[in-house]
């Protein structure tokens, strides 16, 4: 029993594995025993460990019923079932049944869980079992009948507030526990900040947390609570309480990184989107508040790297001609300006990357004349000997001017001509030579002249 038990509480990340390991201890105490209660134990972790597998599920709530229904055996005898009850900690049949109802919920069977559930006086997940499957009446009545049998009680009373959205009920229940149950004030605070009441919202929380701490929902409402009004340290603290019970909160992480940044704390903002960004990954939002920081503080590498995952995620209309600009000048003022101190290898490296950027970004909007003028500025002033490159740069700049009715726009015949001059002084005695060039400037010359005329 320890052994099985052992597979199955440790390793959650090798679950096939650990499946398979605590099987055969299970199937090999099957195969052996000779006693009740050992047997039934051990069909009860087989049970168990089956729960989690789609395709053994069904026959583990079939086990579990049958486990369940034995109880009423008259066979086998008292002396024989208890020989090992203290060398085996087999559940009560209530607890079975509470296991079993869970289990019919995960897999949507819920008049079934209902039943189990009320048959145990489970009043919440009983009435939660009816309203998931959209019987909001029955669970009404369901609730008045409890109440009638049992009276008012906080639990009760909090039931009936969530199944009618009203205020009074969470009152009265608080009320009703002496203010010692912190469940009434956690869901009157959700109800309100839902409703944008955030003054109310925020003592009611702060009432529920100082019951039980241990609920993170309740500390990341408290503190989008205070974020509303304005109180970020407040909502510094909220949010670290969060992310201290679950690291993995990106939402968390990321409104932490906002507070810190209201407070003109950057250093702490962007340690905390790059927690943001580990758990999640495809919130462009996330990654575009980091771009921002790492270009503020000349992190150019990491600046890169963002930009490629906002690509990644397909999200390339918000690397903008404004964006590419600001990288442009992180590089300009880490390895080309006077005081920088990088060698010629890492400024020819970092170019490279820079150049690979903006090919990334082109490749995804080749008709980016913003974003084109740009690279072709950067590759004329940085590597000017690469003719070949900045010619074919501005040849693309001038296409990509050429738009929708284009022939009839003067002031866009106006940029086209401009960037024709610009390209002919770049090509020089060349151009008379590019036929394919030459021809194709020619034309878009003539059909200005033609229309401006």
């Amino acid at each position: 029993n320890s052994l099985i038990n052992n597979e199955l509480t440790s390793k959650p990340n090798e679950y096939d594995l650990q499946y398979e390991r605590a099987n055969a201890y299970i199937e090999r105490v099957l195969e052996c025993s000779n006693n009740w209660l050992v047997f039934s134990m051990s069909l009860f972790l087989r049970s168990k460990n089956e729960q989690e597998r789609l395709k053994t599920r069904e026959r583990s709530m079939i086990q579990m019923q049958t486990l369940i229904d034995q109880f009423s055996d008259e066979e086998p005898s008292l002396g024989e079932r208890t020989r090992y009850v203290y060398a085996n900690p087999y559940p009560f049949s209530w607890n079975l049944k509470k296991q079993l109802g869970f289990a019919y919920q995960s897999i949507g069977v819920y008049l079934s869980a209902f039943e189990l559930f009320k048959e145990l006086d489970f009043f919440e997940e009983a009435a939660q079992c009816m309203v998931v499957s959209g019987k909001i009446t029955q669970a009404e009545k369901y609730i008045d009948s409890v109440i009638e049998e049992h009276g008012e009680t906080p639990q009760i009373m909090c039931l009936l507030g969530d199944l009618k959205r009203k205020e009074e009920y969470y009152e009265r229940a608080w009320e009703l526990s002496n203010h010692r149950n912190a469940r009434p004030m956690r869901s009157l605070g959700m109800m309100k900040f839902q409703r944008g009441q955030m003054p109310e919202a925020i003592e009611c929380l702060k009432a529920a947390l100082e019951i039980n701490k241990l609920y993170p929902s309740s500390w990341y409402a408290l503190g989008c609570a205070y974020v509303k009004e304005g109180c970020f340290e407040k909502a510094i603290y909220a949010f670290g309480n969060v992310v201290s019970y679950d690291e993995s909160h990106g939402e968390a992480w990321s409104n932490l990184a906002s507070s810190y940044m209201q407070l003109d704390k950057f250093k702490e903002a962007q340690s905390c989107l790059e927690h943001a960004a580990k758990s999640c990954r495809d919130n462009w939002k996330i990654w575009e508040n980091l771009i921002l920081l790492y270009l503020q503080s000349n992190l150019f590498m990491r600046a890169v790297t963002s930009i490629k995952q906002l690509i990644t995620l397909n999200k390339v209309d918000r690397v903008n001609e404004r964006l590419m600009l600001k990288v442009s000048n992180c590089f300009i003022n880490k390895f080309l300006s006077k005081d920088s101190q990088q060698t010629p290898e890492a400024v020819h490296r970092n170019t490279d990357v820079l150049f690979d950027l903006f090919d990334k970004v082109l490749a995804e909007s080749p008709k980016d004349t913003g974003i084109l003028k740009l690279y072709g500025r950067l590759v004329s002033s940085i590597r000017s000997d690469d003719y070949d490159k900045v010619k074919s740069l501005k040849l693309r700049e001038t296409r990509s001017l050429l738009t929708a009715g284009w022939q009839y726009d003067l002031e866009q015949g106006a940029k086209i001509t401009k960037t024709i001059d610009e390209l002919k002084s770049i090509m020089g005695d060349k151009f008379a030579e590019d036929e394919e060039t030459r021809v194709f400037v020619e034309n878009t010359l003539e059909t200005i002249e033609q229309n401006m005329k």
